[in-house]
């Protein structure tokens, strides 16, 4: 009994010199001493996701991932390991991977986490589109909002896929009560359904379109294209 009290005292003061070399940016050194703690005991859960962190930030990404599993793998529902996890992933170029832990953050909104859209974009990048496309699929049937159908229609029309956004596009519009729509959000859509017009060269209907969202939202600059 002696020696296990001994043995905690010894990790209690690892963990807190490792919290403490975290807290001033001492990486390399609150890695060294989580692993000590560690050593010591290994049933120390959240020491797992807490050294992942400063793997993560020493650019051990595989260490980092290994740790963020070990600790996913108790609490599978952690959303700061989830997204620290995919942000390693997405560093290794594990982009389905990264986007898979992403879709898995409860209240997941995009625009907070940046690697979403570095993925997607390093999916197209790599030919990847119907990949890409299918995990925007995902987001928008988890999260059916407003944001998250201008989230894809963005895409849509980056990648010219104009039948695509048309869709969505309508189903934005159908989502935003006509009483009381967010400006911004209405303003976006009638010159998503503007910038379509003009591919397709009814210039009639485009101007007619362009110009409402700017009556609307006259910050939306992008409808003066």
């Amino acid at each position: 009994n002696l020696a296990l009290k001994y043995d905690s005292t010894i990790v209690d003061a690892y963990k807190k010199t490792a919290i403490y070399n975290t807290n001033v940016g001492n990486w390399d050194e609150a890695e060294k001493r989580f692993t000590k703690a560690l050593e010591l005991n290994r049933n120390l859960n959240n020491i797992y996701k807490l050294r992942g962190v400063a793997r993560f930030k020493l650019e051990d990404l595989d260490g980092a991932v290994d740790d963020f599993t070990k600790y996913l793998s108790i609490d599978s529902t952690d959303n700061d390991a989830l997204a620290s996890r995919a942000s390693a992933y997405a560093k290794l170029n594990e982009h389905e991977l990264a986007l898979e832990d992403l879709l898995r953050v409860d209240g997941f909104i995009p625009h907070k986490y940046s690697d979403y859209s570095k993925s997607i974009n390093s999916l197209l990048i790599s030919g990847d589109t119907s990949k890409a496309l299918n995990y925007l699929d995902k987001y928008t049937l988890k999260n059916s909002s407003t944001d998250a159908i201008i989230f894809k229609i963005n895409l849509l029309i980056e990648l010219e896929s104009w039948d695509r956004a048309t869709i969505e596009i309508e189903n934005g519009l159908n989502e935003i009560n006509p009483a009381g729509y967010i400006s911004d959000q209405y303003s976006f859509l009638l010159y998503a359904k503007g910038v379509i017009s003009v591919h397709k060269k009814n210039n009639k209907q485009a101007e007619r379109l362009l110009t409402q969202a700017l009556e609307i939202d006259r910050n939306n600059l992008r409808a003066y294209i």
